[in-house]
């Protein structure tokens, strides 16, 4: 049909739509269009959000590690100095002087970890990086252990650590070394995580059939006593300067600080107190992992090839997600990150600095190193929570007495699963049919227990 509108003709009828019941279509597009650039956006602002912490938690994880490294070579340098005046007062025959100076020594031992680990956390803040309660609460509860031992100076020195705040979380801590039961082995705990059966073909080949409740477990042995964070690795001797070091060696290097030094012969070999190195802390740098080698290509020069001091921190901080969660609860992410570092010195061009026993100031340099490399406990990625876990959650009156319970932490979550039946049936089932899977052809890696848990790669 045709109408005539103005002086022109316009088709009507069922045929014919209005252009205008078109608008309300196009702007529900545009809504959902507009909901989802928002949501976009929100996401890429998060993802942003994420990398910028990450970044800044590693730089202040980088910081915090070289710094407490540069106190740890200046610690070590101090003992070296007091080395040199102890066999000063020992040409001189004065024997108040030597006293002053073991007692200032032994004192360096716990003072120069302390200021290191202080030093670590202002670097952190200074980063950006915030203190955590949950840090300062363990450096707390680590004085009070400390001085329950009679390190009562140590003691106050950790307390004021703890009221400054603390940032990073030192991963050569006390008890991360704790050994001697299967529910102190990190690899138990990541073998239930993830299934991992060849685990117990190597580690624990009939526990899976053997266990019946957490009432059948041997009593735990008693954790290692209280150790300084960031440790130097020095002891204490009572013997004579000539066992000790190279006469060219000492008086050189005691030159070479304008400290020289006129012995008699009867001063050599005369018994005196002088601060070494722990050789069982100070070895090759490939006996921290030696079935796979020391977790770097290339070769060692033979004066850096020492373990000794070095300084493994981990940070945590949590950036809050814009983008909204479940039930519009705002989510959070932890940024994990890690860094260690190491002093550095050498006796000359190709002598390490522990090539004698005894401490000499000869550390002028700190650089970053890997974390394998360093004295962080293998396996444990959130050494707090492990410390906590084996302190607290294992003793009387935790697990060994009434059994696993439900909780945040990750390690008691594995303990949860392992005590249900069907589960370790599942793993004497699979490995009863597969356990040829589990043996790694001659050359194939994986140390000499075959399954064990690989160390960190970064």
């Amino acid at each position: 049909m045709l109408t005539t509108v103005c002086g022109r003709r316009r088709a009507t009828g069922p045929g014919r739509r209005n252009p205008r019941a078109r608008g309300g279509q196009a702007v529900v597009f545009l809504v959902m269009a507009l909901v989802i650039l928002c949501f976009v956006v929100l996401w890429c602002f998060d993802v942003h959000k994420i990398i910028y912490v990450k970044a800044l938690s590693q730089n202040s994880g980088d910081a915090a590690a070289l710094m407490a490294a540069r106190w740890q070579g200046i610690a070590l340098d101090l003992i070296g100095d007091l080395n040199i005046m102890q066999a000063l007062a020992l040409a001189r025959d004065d024997g108040a002087t030597s006293s002053a100076v073991t007692n200032i020594q032994a004192r360096l031992c716990y003072v120069g970890p302390a200021i290191a680990l202080l030093a670590a956390q202002q670097a952190a803040k200074n980063n950006g990086i915030y203190a955590q309660s949950e840090y300062a609460d363990w450096i707390t509860r680590c004085a009070v252990k400390a001085e329950a031992f009679g390190q009562q100076e140590y003691g106050r020195m950790l307390r004021f650590v703890a009221e400054d705040g603390v940032a990073v979380w030192p991963l050569d801590s006390l008890f991360a070394r704790a050994s001697g039961h299967i529910l102190y082995d990190p690899g138990f705990y990541e073998a239930i995580a993830a299934k991992y059966w060849c685990w117990f073909y190597y580690n624990a080949p009939t526990l899976l059939e053997d266990y019946t409740n957490y009432h059948w477990w041997p009593d735990l042995p008693p954790l290692p006593d209280p150790e300084p964070f960031f440790d130097l690795g020095i002891v204490r001797r009572e013997t004579d300067l000539r066992s000790l070091v190279e006469s060219n060696t000492f008086l050189r290097v005691a030159e070479a600080r304008e400290t020289p030094v006129a012995l008699r012969d009867e001063d050599w070999t005369a018994p005196a107190v002088w601060y070494c190195y722990n050789s069982g802390r100070w070895g090759p740098w490939n006996a921290i992992s030696p079935d796979e080698g020391y977790p770097l290509t290339g070769t060692i020069k033979p004066q850096h090839d020492y373990m000794g001091a070095n300084a493994p921190v981990l940070l945590q901080a949590t950036p809050t997600r814009v983008t909204p969660g479940a039930g519009g609860i705002p989510e959070t992410r932890t940024v994990v990150a890690s860094a260690a570092a190491k002093p550095f010195g050498c006796l000359s061009d190709e002598q390490r600095p522990n090539a004698w026993d005894l401490v000499l100031p000869v550390f002028h340099d700190v650089r970053l190193i890997p974390l394998d490399g360093s004295s962080a406990s293998p396996a444990i990625d959130d050494d707090l929570a492990w410390i906590i876990h084996i302190s607290q959650h294992l003793p009387e009156p935790g697990y060994m007495l009434v059994g696993p319970r439900p909780s945040a932490c990750r390690y008691c979550q594995q303990l949860v699963t392992w005590e249900r039946p069907e589960f370790r049936k599942e793993g004497a089932d699979w490995l009863k049919a597969n356990w040829r899977l589990c043996i790694l052809p001659s050359g194939g890696g994986g140390g000499g227990r075959g399954g064990g848990t690989k160390r960190r790669g970064h």
